[in-house]
């Protein structure tokens, strides 16, 4: 057994891509997605854009643990931010479900582990996904991770929309929910946000650091200016992303808040609901409902461009914030993810009535390490 570590953006990525890429990404999918239903993880051919890139934000890895039979039977992503965050390493890991149980899942985390000790990181963090019903002490991630010290950082809601949106119905709430946003405006554009408008967008994507729920993770806050704006998207567009961002506009002309609803060329068939926030001191006039819509009225979906729209919400704004057109339409799946679910922590989040089917978790898992 051993574990080939490539960074991205370097000249050996190319090799290790055309002897690995398609079995470790096997290896990874398969990890991922076992036991879960309906998941959405990120396409094949989205991973192999990134092996060229490199980006000025972060340092990105692929690990592949090789079994002494030449399979890839481990994968895992790593990254190490650049600009903030200089002691924390993110991470995602998985081992095919034929090989469990044989040590795989400790070796993966001991080379993060060695990772992150050569680059003086002291902080590791990571998600796990489960089924909703399932309880944690039978999921073999969260037991996993709990085994080896990781503890709960924050649980976030994960929901699916059919669409199309019927318009009628957009326009409507867009109706219903103007008068409570009066003196404010929505801009929206398609693509790479305009030169003159980036110093703001990045002041906006910085407090998504701060304003968004962070419940006990360990995050600070972090540094964006006009640069990182355009290096993202020009990354994003790299990997064959078009989006649609929305802006609230204030009575006095600040950037109240922003969401960006993103589509991909690898998985055609649905959309993602990006970042979505309202500073807070602009909060309570529907500003999140009035952007949301936006997009989705720019847009203009149709069948063949996203049949499905998945967003993430924390979970303790679900239940006093959940968006009427939301409410009423994701009668398909829910998923629920969690920074550590080592307790089965409220199973009844959602309560009754609400016309959701609760499919799964996702569980965030954070542990220091020793200096």
């Amino acid at each position: 057994m051993h574990i080939d570590v490539v960074e991205l953006g370097t000249p050996a990525a190319e090799a290790w891509a055309s002897r690995w890429f398609d079995s470790w990404y096997e290896a990874l999918y398969a990890g991922l997605s076992h036991g879960r239903t309906n998941p959405v993880l990120y396409p094949a051919e989205r991973l192999r854009a990134a092996l060229s890139r490199a980006t000025s934000s972060e340092r990105r890895f692929f690990f592949s643990l090789v079994d002494d039979d030449a399979h890839v039977v481990g994968a895992a992503r790593v990254f190490l931010p650049g600009l903030d965050n200089t002691d924390l390493v993110q991470f995602e890991m998985a081992v095919a479900p034929s090989a469990r149980r044989r040590g795989h899942g400790t070796a993966l985390l001991r080379a993060v582990r060695d990772l992150a000790t050569a680059h003086c990181r002291t902080l590791l963090q990571t998600d796990l996904d489960r089924s909703f019903d399932q309880p944690s002490q039978q999921w073999s991630g969260s037991a996993f991770a709990a085994a080896r010290g990781f503890r709960l950082g924050l649980e976030d809601v994960r929901r699916d929309l059919q669409l199309p949106t019927d318009p009628e119905y957009l326009a409507e709430l867009e109706r219903r929910a103007l008068p409570c946003a009066e003196g404010y405006r929505i801009s929206t554009w398609f693509g790479h946000t305009p030169a003159e408008d980036r110093p703001r967008m990045a002041t906006l994507m910085a407090r998504m650091s701060t304003d968004a729920p962070l419940g006990d993770l360990t995050y600070e806050p972090e540094a964006w200016d006009a640069d990182r704006v355009t290096d993202q998207e020009q990354h994003l567009a790299a990997l064959g992303n078009q989006w649609w961002t929305a802006v609230a506009v204030a009575p006095d002309g600040a950037w109240a808040g922003y969401t960006q609803l993103q589509w991909s060329a690898h998985a055609p068939e649905r959309l993602e609901q990006e970042d979505t926030l309202v500073l807070r001191e602009h909060r309570g006039h529907r500003l999140g409902l009035l952007l949301k819509v936006a997009t989705l009225q720019k847009c203009k979906i149709t069948a063949g461009l996203g049949s499905d729209l998945a967003q993430a919400d924390a979970a303790h704004r679900m239940v006093g914030s959940l968006a009427e057109h939301e409410r009423r339409a994701a009668t398909r799946r829910q998923h629920v993810l969690a920074q550590v679910p080592f307790v089965d922590v409220v199973p009844d989040l959602l309560g009754a009535g609400d016309g959701l089917v609760v499919r799964q978790r996702r569980v965030a898992v954070e542990v220091g390490l020793r200096a």
